[in-house]
């Protein structure tokens, strides 16, 4: 409870412990229809597929493949989302199906600068303001969730950070997923890894997932 305005203070982090009233009625607020991932299923499977039976998923960019994605999870697989929009971050939290296994991080930019941009718009790739999502972490002082995680799916904004981020931080044996990879503008970070496959879209089109493995 925030003591200075009397009303419950905004919570960054959903998890089994937190997913509470206010959370409910903040994701009842947003509780649209997501629809289908962006991503098509089958390159969606293909991350999952790489996940060890008691792997951790890191997410960068919440929504309709977040759901997809704690639909489908093994007993001892977990998924750690990071979002940096308040209506996805709500959106995606209304229908998510088992908080035991799922972490949402809220991670919001600092400053305004993706207002009107469209999704896909080179300008999202500005890293300024979102030094919290790029790291996973909801607090500066705090463990970044890269350093856990045996898969990391980079979708969301500032994508080439956030593959610099994993390319530095993620544990040996850690597999990186690009969604998008086609634009050459996340060419400089994709570059950082050691490419394992191109996986095309089963629907056809240029989408295009790709799937790295570390350096080092």
């Amino acid at each position: 409870m925030d003591e200075g305005s009397g009303r419950e203070e905004f919570p960054i982090v959903l998890d089994s412990e937190h997913m509470g009233a206010l959370s409910k009625r903040r994701a009842a607020e947003n509780d649209a229809p997501l629809g289908k991932p962006d991503c098509p299923e089958g390159q969606l499977q293909a991350v999952l597929d790489a996940l060890p039976e008691d792997g951790t998923l890191l997410e960068y960019g919440s929504g309709a493949s977040t759901v997809w994605f704690a639909n489908r999870l093994l007993p001892n697989q977990h998924l750690v989302s990071v979002e940096h929009d308040e209506t996805w971050y709500w959106k995606a939290a209304n229908q998510v199906p088992n908080w035991e296994q799922t972490k949402m991080l809220f991670c919001p930019a600092t400053t305004k600068q993706f207002v009107e941009l469209q999704a896909g718009h080179p300008a999202r790739e500005c890293p300024v303001g979102l030094s919290r999502y790029i790291g996973a972490h909801v607090d500066i002082d705090e463990d970044s969730a890269v350093l856990d995680a045996d898969v990391i799916f980079v979708d969301g904004v500032a994508r080439g950070a956030c593959l610099a981020v994993a390319a530095a931080s993620a544990k040996e044996g850690c597999i990186v997923f690009l969604h998008d990879a086609q634009r050459n503008w996340y060419g400089w970070a994709s570059a950082l890894f050691i490419l394992i496959a191109s996986i095309p879209s089963p629907q056809g089109g240029s989408q295009l997932l790709c799937k790295y493995r570390l350096r080092r």
